[in-house]
This record gives C-alpha cells, structure tokens and sequence, in this order.
C-alpha cells in the first residue's frame, strides 16, 4: 500500500503576510494549486482546487463548483492542516489508484488529456 504525500501548496498570492488578511476577511475564495506526489518519492503531480469560506457560499447564495472545498476557517495553518491530513490519508496499490481517488476532489493537470501508446 502506498500513501499520497501533500508536497507543497501554491496559494496563487505573492506572499504569506497577503494570504493571512485575505483568510481573515468576511468573503473569500482561493484556487489552490496542490503539489501530490507519493509518500517518500521525489517527484509529483499538480492538482488544482478553489477554497470558499462560507461567507463566500452565503454572500452568493448558490454555487455550482465542481473540484471545490467549502471551509469556515480563517487560519492559514488550520486550513492547511486539514488539506495536509486529507491528501496524505489517500492510498493505493499504485499511484494510478491514488491519482484516480484524487481525481474525485481535485483537477489533476493531465485532465482530460489524451495519451498515445
């Protein structure tokens, strides 16, 4: 059995500090770009979401959003720690296993790509 390991996130913000004040406001929505490769493995692949709080969800009222998190957070590393701990609780025989169990939350960036063989 082999785990995912959440390597690094890319918040699409300049720094941290920024990342901080926009959590802390009333409304917020994030795309996410996630760095998942496997447990002990150099290497991964690129997964994207967007993160809505749910002051963002109230303010629109409907939402129709595929690869999405909807959270009522507004702390960077609690955030963070909930997506670690998701991503990193993924297994599989292979990694053709876990990329498909990611596949269900996530965009994975060779969506919907054709491959030759």
């Amino acid at each position: 059995m082999i785990y995912a390991d959440l390597k690094w996130i890319d918040y699409n913000i300049p720094n941290r500090k920024d990342i901080y004040l926009e959590l802390l406001k009333p409304t917020y929505h994030l795309y996410l770009t996630l760095a998942i490769g496997e447990q002990g493995q150099e290497g991964n692949h690129y997964f994207y979401t967007g993160v809505y709080n749910t002051g963002w969800i109230k303010r629109e009222k409907f939402l129709i959003e595929e690869h999405s998190i909807i959270v009522d957070l507004n702390d960077l590393d609690d955030l963070e720690k909930h997506i670690k701990s998701f991503v990193n609780n993924v297994s599989g025989e292979t990694w053709d296993d876990i990329v498909n169990k990611l596949r269900k939350y996530f965009y994975w960036e060779y969506e919907d790509h054709l491959f030759v063989t």
